[in-house]
């Protein structure tokens, strides 16, 4: 197994150790859960922070990943099964990513003091601003349904979906899927039994 190889087989085994322990995890821990020896999690990271620190720079990239609702795309025939297929998706692989940043919180704090001369804000700041035309490439096909450009809409959904995937710190998260949902496609206002709802301002001015 090539060293690479190697690497993506311990990342992708140490989740739910991760998960449970937080930073007090021990790299025979680490160890166990990937099937391999100390010794190997060392020659493959160098030390424990290290590995953990990779281990979310990885789930961080495919938490904003959408492969799979751009794989089945073409299954959505409306805009509102497109949004609904996308903040499944969001929600759910975001959600995973904050539960470790919250675990691994002590730890991370202490490498941001680094990432500024690394680069790794911009970084993630590019990350996110291809996060945002992904969206917006997926609702293309739909732009003539919605009532701002699909810049602004990909922007108010990445936003929202956002707010949905963390409970900020309260028992449960504040919207649910269907809140979520509901809110992108439909707006916060109500309709009014029997009449048509008002037409949407476009505000958009790019």
């Amino acid at each position: 197994m090539s060293t690479d190889d190697r690497r993506e087989q311990i990342l992708s085994s140490i989740g739910a150790v991760v998960l449970e322990h937080g930073v007090k995890v021990t790299s025979r821990q680490l160890a166990d859960a990937a099937g391999v020896a100390e010794g190997t999690l060392f020659r493959a990271f160098g030390d424990k922070d290290s590995l953990l620190i990779a281990f979310v720079e990885r789930e961080g990239c495919r938490a904003f990943d959408l492969s799979s609702v751009e794989q089945r795309r073409h299954e959505c025939t409306t805009v509102s099964e497109l949004v609904r297929a996308m903040i499944e998706v969001i929600v759910d692989q975001l959600g995973h990513y904050m539960e470790l940043t919250m675990a691994l919180g002590p730890l991370i704090q202490a490498a941001h003091s680094g990432y500024r001369e690394k680069g790794t804000v911009e970084a993630h700041h590019q990350r996110f601003a291809d996060f945002n035309q992904r969206i917006a490439s997926l609702l293309e096909p739909f732009a003539h349904e919605i009532s701002v450009s699909t810049t602004a809409a990909a922007a108010a959904i990445a936003t929202v979906a956002v707010t949905a995937s963390s409970s900020w710190g309260q028992v449960a998260p504040p919207l649910s899927l269907d809140d979520t949902h509901r809110i992108l496609v439909h707006g916060l206002i109500a309709e009014q039994s029997g009449s048509s709802p008002a037409p949407f301002p476009n505000l958009d001015h790019s």
